[in-house]
């Protein structure tokens, strides 16, 4: 995908030579993938990417805790069990790993931030670059519409006014279920409802009426603005209040980089310490002098997470997106989020592409038939648009294939 998005930079921008475009890759490991990584990397000659423009940094670690008492768990008779500080501990290592001083001496000015278990990420994705330049944006969160009230992902919304992620486990049942009764035909002048509900602490997390939500059209020709999108299901077409998941998909200005990663104490820009129940390894001093793992959640980790810088920004835009289409994650061994989907959603992605440009197929008639795209073809509607088009136009597949340039 980077290759190809490469390539189009190339076209667009009359550069002759693809070494002379530069795609850096920063890749945040733990202590326990760091060498694992960089080892995939040497084994695989860095995929004959430039070498220079792959960087690994780890992620800092927090100390786990018993939640009755708070004490330190212990991994070993003399080492204490740690776990890795969340994904909002991306900016205190973008700093001192010195990865934040190379994006400085590079010149970037926007970066993107994903999970790497989303196989239909758009890397790179210029039309979203494009929209954080034109709104002159802090900070852009890609969104999509939850299928169903209980989905397990955050929600997009304010928190006394601020843009703020709320996670699903902060939302009560009656919040996920909560909907507008309001007819919010994005064609009709309609007034939307507005709901404020006290959670924790005595914040008031505030429904997504009034966000600045934006969707690409069918054409790719303008952005558009819509207040409000119709989620059905079998029991009432009204929209969810809360209904803008979060799918970890983020992009920030440098200009608003800097300030949050030059605070390292976090005094003007503190973040929260969010607590994860979890089974985590201990070792038994009292009986059997050996680690035990346990078979239920037995402590806490403690972790920041990267969306809870919003609130400081200046200016934060939703972008909200087809979930078939760039939202396919790997977080399960089977079943829903788990490799086999995933593939599954890879090829129905790329099995639609090739009807929309003039193909057609013999045996569409089960997902087992698989379809894989060469990722030099990139994602459609950038890349080699002509090029797929040449390649499917008028042409009938036999499933399951390999479709390469």
């Amino acid at each position: 995908k980077i290759l190809a998005i490469k390539r189009t930079a190339c076209k667009s921008q009359g550069i002759s030579q693809i070494q002379n475009v530069k795609f850096p890759i920063y890749f945040m490991t733990s202590d326990s993938t760091h060498d694992l990584t960089k080892n995939f990397l040497n084994r695989n000659q860095y995929f004959k990417y430039d070498y220079a423009d792959i960087k690994l940094f780890k992620q800092h670690l927090h100390p786990c805790l018993t939640e009755s008492d708070g004490k330190f768990i212990m991994k070993s008779a003399s080492e204490i069990a740690m776990s890795p500080n969340g994904n909002g501990g991306i900016y205190s290592s973008l700093k001192q790993s010195g990865i934040f001083q190379d994006m400085i001496d590079r010149g970037i000015e926007y970066i993107q931030i994903f999970g790497i278990d989303n196989i239909l990420c758009r890397i790179g994705d210029p039309l979203w670059f494009g929209h954080m330049i034109k709104t002159n944006a802090d900070v852009s969160n890609k969104t999509c519409i939850k299928t169903e009230p209980h989905e397990k992902v955050g929600v997009m919304c304010l928190k006394n006014g601020k843009s703020a992620v709320t996670e699903y486990t902060e939302l009560t049942k009656d919040m996920v279920e909560l909907r507008r009764h309001n007819d919010c035909n994005k064609d009709k002048d309609t007034q939307l409802t507005h709901v404020e509900t006290p959670i924790g602490n005595g914040i008031i997390i505030h429904s997504t009426d009034k966000y600045y939500t934006i969707e690409m059209d069918e054409m790719i020709t303008s952005i558009k603005k819509t207040q409000c999108k119709i989620i059905k299901d079998d029991t009432t077409n009204d929209l969810l209040e809360y209904c803008y998941g979060n799918l970890a998909m983020h992009q920030f200005s440098m200009r608003f980089l800097e300030r949050i990663c030059n605070d390292e104490q976090g005094i003007k820009y503190p973040l929260p310490i969010h607590i994860a129940r979890k089974k985590i390894p201990f070792y038994d001093a009292k009986e059997t002098k050996q680690t035990i793992k346990p078979e239920s959640n037995n402590g806490i980790k403690l972790e920041y997470f990267v969306f809870d810088t919003f609130k400081y920004s200046e200016k934060c835009t939703v972008y909200n997106i087809n979930r078939d289409e760039e939202f396919a994650p790997v977080k399960n061994p089977n079943g829903n989020s788990s490799p086999i989907s995933a593939r599954i959603a890879h090829s129905n992605y790329w099995k639609q592409q090739i009807i929309k440009n003039g193909g057609t197929f013999e045996n569409n008639d089960n997902e087992d038939n698989l379809l894989e795209v060469s990722p030099l073809f990139s994602y459609l509607p950038y890349g080699n648009k002509k090029e797929f088009k040449q390649r499917v136009n008028g042409k009938t597949f036999k499933l399951p294939i390999y479709l390469d340039l």
